[in-house]
Order: structure tokens, then sequence, then C-alpha cells
């Protein structure tokens, strides 16, 4: 008995996240077909009571035309009687009536069991594609990591984390937007489901050319300038525009950052400094 228990809770109660992707395409062969029965006696319905079928023919269509066919139905005049007091046409109306009403309740639930069964399919998409979605998603995580990483390097840790923590909200929250509107049938779930990575791939690669133009800024900035060793030993910078020479190395008195016309400007312990100092001097 325990081992039937087992089995039960394993297999039968697993719901679409924790399905396989062959068990849930299963699914939904399994739901088309019911979707195609369902849509026969639909096609049944309405052949029976003169009502042309197509393909988009959706239940606010269907009911406007059994609203005509109740008013065409007071045309009837077939002569017989079952009480004295009420006219055979009058009992036959009411007859006709009583039975469009029924088809409209029918048509109904017959519609909304094909709009349940389509929900069910759509929630089934969605999950197997975001089986896909989320490990793309990852390898776009990753490598919208480095040109962030460039462009905010001046900000330290604390930007870096708030902007990382930024991009996952705002991924989730497409995330589970697109797969509200997916499971509600407002929206394709192929494209529910990847709209974020689509969004995401898009700001990855702006980023990447943000990145690369500023990685490119920076290399010209630090070239601009070329390092010439004296006699001595001694470094000195000098401008590859004009020739001049903009700073200078005095052994262990660290480094001097010279005037436009002469003369020490700054002075620095450590030549890092200095390199610093000659980048925002432009």
């Amino acid at each position: 008995m325990s081992h039937i228990q087992l089995l039960f809770n394993n297999e039968s109660v697993r719901t679409d996240r924790e399905m396989k992707v062959s068990e849930m395409i299963q699914k939904i062969e399994k739901n088309k077909e019911y979707m195609v029965q369902v849509n026969n006696r639909i096609k049944t319905v309405l052949d029976n009571n003169g009502i042309a079928w197509s393909e988009d023919l959706d239940l606010e269509t269907v009911l406007s035309s059994i609203e005509i066919l109740k008013e065409d139905s007071k045309q009837i005049t077939e002569e017989k009687t079952y009480r004295d007091d009420i006219p055979i046409s009058e009992y036959e109306i009411k007859e006709k009536l009583r039975s469009f009403n029924n088809i409209s309740r029918q048509l109904t639930n017959e519609f909304m069991l094909i709009s349940n069964y389509q929900k069910t399919n759509n929630k089934y998409m969605v999950e197997i594609h975001k089986k896909f979605t989320l490990a793309f998603a990852c390898l776009l995580f990753a490598m919208t990591g480095a040109p962030l990483g460039i462009l905010v390097r001046k900000g330290g840790i604390t930007i870096a984390s708030a902007l990382s923590i930024a991009f996952f909200l705002v991924y989730y929250i497409m995330l589970i937007w697109g797969e509200q509107l997916a499971d509600r049938n407002l929206l394709d779930p192929t494209f529910g489901s990847w709209m974020p990575n689509i969004i995401l791939f898009i700001v990855v690669n702006l980023f990447l050319l943000m990145g690369f133009d500023d990685h490119e800024d920076e290399s010209q900035k630090n070239g601009r300038y070329q390092v010439i060793i004296d006699n001595e030993g001694q470094k000195n910078w000098y401008d590859t525009r004009y020739g001049d020479k903009v700073a200078m190395e005095l052994g262990s008195y660290g480094y001097i950052l010279l005037k436009e016309k002469g003369g020490a400007k700054a002075t620095f312990k450590k030549e890092f400094e200095l390199v610093e100092a000659l980048k925002e001097r432009d």
C-alpha cells in the first residue's frame, strides 16, 4: 500500500515545473485532441441550427447568431393543439426559445472548455521554454558583468552591487509578467518566455559597445604620453602630440607633473598616482 501511495505522490501529483519536457509535450498533444473533440461538438450544434462554422468563430458571434434565431422562431405557425387555452404556435415558440437557451449555455461551456485547455497548454509551453531561457539568461548576465565593470569601475563595489541587484529585479519582473500574459492567453508563450532574454540581450550589446568605447578612449588617452628613460635611468613623460615633457621622475623624490610653461605643478610619491593625474589632465 505504501509503495502504491509513493508512486501516486511521485507521478500523479507532479506540477508542470517538475515534469520533463517530453511529458509536457504529451500533455499538450492530449489537450489538443480534447480541443478537436470539443470543436467537433460545437460544429455539430451549429450545423443543426443553420449557423456557419469557421476556425476563427468566437463565442460572442455565436451567441449573436442564436439571438437572431430566437427572433426568427416567432414565425412558427404549426397547427396542433396541446391545450385549449394555449395556441400551438405560442407553445412551439416557447419550446424553441427554451431550446435556444440550452444551446447558448452548452456552447458557452464548450468555448470555456477550449479556453481552459488552451491556457493549460500555454502554461506547459511557458515551462518548456523556461528550461532553456533561464540557462541562456545566465550567459547573458555573465556577459553583462565585464562591460558593466568597465563602466562603473570608478564607483566602487557599492554601485556595481546596486546595478547588479537592479538588473536581476528588472529581469525577474519581466519574466513573471511575460509568464502571466502567456498563461492568460494574452501573449504568445514563446514570445512571453523569451521576451526578457531578448531585452537583456539588447542591453548587453549596448553595454558592450559602451564598454569598448570607454576602453578605447582610455587606451587613446594612455597612449598619448610616451615614457622615455634618460641616461641616468630616470623616466620622463612626453606628450606625443606636441613633443613637450609633461612629467619626470626624480629618484627618491618621487614624480613631478610639470606645468605647461615649465615648473612643478604637482608631486607624487607613487608612479600610478602620476599616471592617474595624466589621465585627468585632459
